[in-house]
């Protein structure tokens, strides 16, 4: 039994944990997948020549249009309001990667440390970029850790974005094509050994691509554009293209060995198109194994689908343990996160009404049958005439049957008075959106204990408009923000607001 399994479906039933799938969003189509019912679901979309050119939107609403019929495509006839999550991945566009080291140093002066080294590798300023790193490996020999770093056009990133969320797209993270690639050789590749290190040669509609995977990690890719190597007819012969894989080949092994001592335990070959191709010049090039990468039998999917696979894999990573690197900005990771509630808050809304109904019906369908047994008791008693000691168990029948219908009143009143304590959370959770307040934390334990909000807003003034909205909530008593608590952050502040709940009105 896989007990594993099973608690992702209940977190994810119970909207804890999010379902999310990955997306490849490339120059000439869409491409998502997911993991569903023990099988890779997929769905995919041609765009229109044009309409993404180098990984940028050419025309913003025909491609939010392309991203609605995606998502009609993957839910069907669903909810129109389903937000639809998903891990996405961009292919048209080389995302600038660089891995560097540091001495194993731990906590903020390593954080300090490596956003030093960020702003020293990033190829553009750091307003006009997104960027993001994760830890890739330990070098034991030099005592050094090893950090990857990646980097993003901040407009790029922007536009995809809002496109997603235009279209009812809800974006985890966002990642290059070459993570997504690596993340796939490691989890899924036939044969392939995670203490050893692999070159990938992928191939699409965008260009010939070397990626360098080392104990399942990405530390180097190498794009080359079809636009750099063809000429002004976009076309080239055969010897031509033989030519190309072979070039871009021997650098990518010459840097491999100048940087590492570890041999290649082989190279793997990935491509929608002229795969013998690459695989025969690649062996004419180097003696070591190439082979097409296969798949192990659990995703038994072709090479069109790699990317999107690679990105869905990191959908089905508890967030808690996803360290991998995203290029989606803060901003929108808090958005994202605002989803999850507003979701998790709609089905338990939906969820206790529900489950009060069952019991008010179950409550009813037993009072009904202890009726009946009460009359089939009443008339054997006048009909054997019974003694004293039954007509006494008789009557405390009877008593038992007036306190459950006593009980059932009292269900009844309940479900009468409603859920007003996930309203004013609703409520509460509206006004911050509202007012660019965004929640880190909300304690509530008891209607009659305090309830505590830890939350980030862009300045002071704005965290004390916030307190004079939650002072005119006639459901609100003692709204207090400590100016103590107010601390200055990047970006903004951090503050705390205590506040209780009114009492209920009487009816």
């Amino acid at each position: 039994m896989n007990l594993s399994g099973i608690l992702n479906k209940i977190l994810t039933f119970l909207r804890v944990r999010s379902a999310i799938g990955g997306l490849e969003v490339s120059d000439t189509a869409l491409h998502y997948t997911a993991f569903r019912d023990g099988v890779w679901r997929t769905a995919s979309l041609r765009l229109p020549q044009g309409l993404i050119v180098g990984g940028e939107i050419a025309n913003f609403d025909e491609f939010t249009e392309a991203l609605r019929a995606l998502r009609a495509q993957i839910l069907g006839p669903r909810d129109h309001r389903t937000h639809l999550n998903v891990v996405v991945s961009l292919s048209s566009i080389n995302i600038y990667t660089q891995v560097f080291s540091l001495p194993m140093i731990e906590g903020e002066n390593l954080k300090k440390a490596i956003q030093l080294n960020i702003q020293m590798v990033s190829p553009n300023a750091a307003s006009e970029t997104y960027s993001g790193w994760q830890l890739v490996g330990q070098d034991q020999s030099s005592v050094r850790l090893e950090i990857l770093s990646a980097f993003i056009n901040r407009g790029v990133v922007d536009g995809i974005r809002r496109a997603l969320v235009a279209a009812g797209f809800a974006p985890y993270s966002i990642e290059s094509r070459a993570l997504s690639l690596s993340r796939l050789v490691r989890e899924l590749g036939a044969g392939v050994d995670r203490s050893r290190s692999y070159l990938l040669v992928n191939l699409d509609p965008s260009g010939l691509e070397f990626i360098v995977v080392r104990r399942g990690q990405l530390y180097f890719q190498y794009f080359t554009a079809w636009k750099d190597v063809t000429g002004p007819d976009e076309s080239m012969t055969a010897d031509e293209f033989r030519a190309v894989v072979v070039r871009s080949l021997n650098q990518v092994l010459n840097f491999y060995s100048s940087h590492w001592s570890d041999a290649l335990a082989g190279i793997f070959v990935a491509a929608t198109a002229l795969a013998d191709e690459i695989q025969a010049a690649t062996k004419s090039a180097t003696a070591v194994p190439v082979t097409p990468l296969v798949l192990r039998a659990s995703a038994d999917l072709t090479p069109d689908w790699f990317v999107s696979l690679g990105s869905g894999l990191r959908g089905l990573i508890p967030r808690w343990e996803d360290r991998d690197i995203s290029l989606l900005g803060v901003s929108a990771r808090d958005e994202f996160r605002r989803h999850q509630i507003m979701d998790f808050g709609r089905f338990w809304r939906l969820v206790i009404p529900s489950s009060l109904i069952v019991l008010v019906a179950a409550f009813i369908g037993s009072n009904v049958i202890l009726s009946r047994t009460r009359d089939s008791l009443d008339g054997q008693l006048r009909a054997s005439n019974l003694g004293s000691n039954q007509s006494e168990q008789i009557n405390d029948i009877r008593n038992r049957v007036k306190d459950f219908n006593r009980s059932v009143d009292f269900i009844t009143a309940i479900r009468a008075i409603g859920n007003p304590q996930i309203d004013l959370a609703n409520r509460i959770f509206g006004i911050m959106v509202q007012n660019g307040v965004i929640l880190d934390r909300f304690i509530f334990r008891s209607p009659r204990e305090p309830i505590t909000i830890h939350a980030r807003a862009a300045g002071q003034d704005q965290v004390i408009k916030f307190q004079k909205i939650l002072d005119g909530d006639q459901e609100l008593r003692g709204v207090d923000v400590p100016l103590s608590g107010i601390v200055q952050a990047p970006g903004g502040v951090t503050f705390s607001v205590n506040f209780t709940m009114a009492p209920p009105k009487a009816p």
